[in-house]
């Protein structure tokens, strides 16, 4: 079942948020680039719970390639973004949960996009705090927790 390695990859990626943020405090000059990876990191495990959650909603035979579905408006070209609005949106069409609504409103969440998601990946962050940034993967981890169980 190919849409499972989303399950992982964001399972992975909450992991090495979990180690980074534990070695954060004893980081000094080094804790600018623990935050922009945590940062990183907790996009792309929203982006692959989401992504893994709507596949693993549909029905269509598992031994097919997910870039293959075409179900209504869910296909590989929509769901093979970055953007975590439009992965959302797709996700809603078939659950709607109160996650989502505190998942909707944080800073983070409403500006990743291709754009914003290449800034996080390449660019050392220094216009966040630390809280934020620790809001965004604390999000993350709830996420993954109830769509997964």
């Amino acid at each position: 079942m190919v849409y499972m390695t989303f399950k992982e990859s964001s399972k992975k990626h909450l992991q090495t948020c979990q180690c980074l943020i534990h070695t954060l405090e004893s980081c000094n000059q080094e804790k600018k680039y623990l935050l922009s990876n945590i940062l990183y990191l907790t996009g792309y495990t929203i982006e692959t719970i989401l992504k893994y959650r709507i596949f693993a909603n549909l029905s269509y035979a598992r031994d097919k390639d997910i870039k293959d579905v075409k179900i209504g408006s869910i296909t590989w070209d929509a769901i093979k973004t970055h953007d975590l609005r439009n992965l959302l949106r797709h996700l809603k069409m078939q659950e709607n949960r109160n996650l989502f609504n505190e998942l909707q409103t944080n800073t983070f969440f409403k500006d990743w996009d291709k754009m914003y998601h290449e800034k996080a990946r390449y660019e050392n962050n220094t216009m966040h705090n630390k809280d934020e940034i620790l809001e965004f993967f604390d999000l993350s981890k709830k996420l993954v927790q109830t769509l997964t169980h």
